[in-house]
């Protein structure tokens, strides 16, 4: 997720006023009570546990990832009218993980004794 959303920069701010590796929105720093957002640690701690709450909420990970990104509201709306989420990025989430683990098993083979 933090790849998508920023493409691994801490110092990264959104549009919207998103903030950091994970994007997160300013409104969650009150929510979460967790901390300064624009500190690594606490954003990637936010951004895990927005996912784990929209996990909690969707009955899959790809709803649960797209309401990280597009909000919980915007995709409990589009579920209950039927319609489908065409942005992407899902996709784009699901193909950066697949790599990653392609990556960390290539490691693995080379660290092999």
């Amino acid at each position: 997720i933090a790849d998508v959303e920023s493409n691994m920069n801490p110092s990264a701010k959104g549009m919207h006023g998103e903030i950091g590796l994970m994007q997160i929105k300013p409104m969650w720093e009150k929510e979460l009570r967790i901390g300064n957002l624009e500190e690594i640690d606490i954003n990637v701690l936010a951004g895990a546990l927005i996912i784990e709450r929209m996990r909690n909420i969707f009955p899959n990970d790809r709803l649960a990832i797209l309401a990280y990104n597009a909000g919980e509201g915007a995709v409990l709306a589009i579920a209950r009218d039927g319609k489908k989420i065409l942005n992407g990025y899902d996709k784009k989430v699901e193909n950066q993980f697949r790599l990653l683990k392609r990556e960390e098993r290539k490691m693995e083979k080379e660290n092999e004794f």
